[in-house]
């Protein structure tokens, strides 16, 4: 085989690898996603799915595919949960929550990307496995509400907020 085609089939193989492990991790995140629409047992309209750092200015949720991005050997992805007190107007707040996936053996590592804990979770998990990742969740964002007088005026006054 000459050289060139050598290079050309390395090439061709590479990107095929790359593009099939992307594929796998949009559809593990779209699954995550509703395991954790439904743990938290909120609407869809509430909760939005958006790349890494991205902006959350509109309530427009957007696809797996176009939500996941591959940084430095691993996939990263936010979820944005609305909150807001009844129907009143101008009373909300958007919890951001940038989340990291690492492809380890059959599965993948998940965990928001500032912090130490991560869940392994099948590529291809059940609601049911996403619990521990939604109780880790939960804890961490009543953690933060829970703070006495003007921590809490701090944190409440902003519209978006990254829970980290």
């Amino acid at each position: 085989m000459p050289r060139f085609d050598e290079l050309s089939k390395a090439y061709v193989d590479a990107r095929h690898d790359f593009f099939g492990r992307r594929v796998a991790a949009q559809a593990f995140v779209g699954v995550v996603y509703a395991g954790l629409e439904a743990y938290f047992g909120a609407p869809r309209s509430v909760l939005h799915l958006r790349p890494a750092g991205g902006d959350m200015s509109s309530s427009r949720s957007l696809k797996p595919e176009d939500a996941v991005r591959h940084a430095a050997g691993t996939w990263r992805f936010s979820l944005g949960l609305d909150l807001k007190e009844g129907t009143k107007e101008n009373t909300g707040q958007t919890l951001l929550m940038d989340f990291v996936c690492v492809p380890e053996g059959d599965g993948y590592n998940l965990g928001l990307l500032t912090a130490a804990e991560r869940f392994r979770l099948p590529a291809k998990p059940k609601p049911e496995d996403c619990v521990p990742l939604g109780d880790y969740l939960l804890q961490r964002i009543l953690a933060s509400y829970q703070q006495p007088g003007q921590e809490f005026y701090d944190i409440a006054m902003v519209s978006v907020r990254r829970i980290e």
